[in-house]
């Protein structure tokens, strides 16, 4: 992309880690030098290298604590001087920003990090309302649209349709209406996940009434407590406790 006279590449990596790794630095500067490796097998009049902006955005759960420069990962770096390695990537980690200072800012980039970070439909509902009413860019803020309606309707583990990012939203009708739906979709799935858990524990309370019987009629043929709680699996203490 062009910046001021010259130009600067975008180099988009997607890399899915459940963890926070430590050598994330040193991860980025290895993907970097092999573009830099490619870039100049590409071409045999390559002068200088295009200059590279290296960002590491992160929206898992946990508290990102991997070092951002790989000078920090190496040992007494003191020892080499000017002949150090120093390197540094430019961390994003949307846990580490506030609700309420997301909500100041009204753009994509907030509205993206709301949803993966703070993920509230009722909030999300305002939010996307004033984006579509404020970007001028109709097919950017439709994209996002988009790719919010398919993680309401399929969940975050389920992959994006690319065919089904090409709608754009005409009105704020239609905006309105996509995120109705989308809270209700949102609302049924609560409904519902509260439903299986009240079964689950119906039925556990259930199976505990029935241990508890089955230990009763052992208690009252005066078999040991060991072999009642190595047939029931109730515990002694439990099985201390009936009468």
């Amino acid at each position: 992309m062009p910046l001021r006279d010259s130009e600067v590449y975008i180099y988009i990596l997607l890399e899915f880690q459940s963890t926070v790794p430590r050598f994330t630095a040193l991860r980025v500067l290895y993907y970097l030098t092999s573009f830099y490796m490619d870039y100049v097998k590409s071409g045999s009049r390559i002068g200088k290298l295009p200059p590279i902006f290296p960002i590491v955005r992160y929206n898992g759960e946990r508290r990102w604590t991997a070092p951002t420069s790989l000078e920090t990962l190496i040992e007494r770096p003191d020892l080499l001087g000017r002949f150090g390695r120093s390197f540094e990537y430019f961390k994003i980690a949307e846990n580490e920003f506030t609700q309420a200072s997301l909500l100041k800012i009204r753009n994509i980039v907030p509205a993206l990090f709301l949803t993966e970070a703070y993920y509230d439909v009722e909030v999300l509902r305002g939010e996307l309302l004033a984006l579509f009413d404020h970007e001028p860019d109709k097919q950017a803020v439709s994209l996002f649209l988009n790719w919010f309606r398919q993680v309401s309707e399929q969940g975050w583990n389920r992959g994006i349709d690319p065919e089904a990012l090409s709608h754009v939203y005409q009105n704020r009708e239609e905006v309105q209406s996509m995120l109705v739906n989308a809270i209700a979709r949102d609302r049924k799935k609560m409904y519902g996940e509260g439903l299986k858990k009240g079964k689950q524990e119906e039925l556990k309370e259930g199976e505990m009434k029935e241990k508890r019987q089955i230990a009763r009629t052992m208690l009252a043929r005066d078999m040991a407590i060991l072999d009642i709680a190595a047939i029931t699996g109730l515990s002694e203490e439990d099985i201390g406790k009936i009468t």
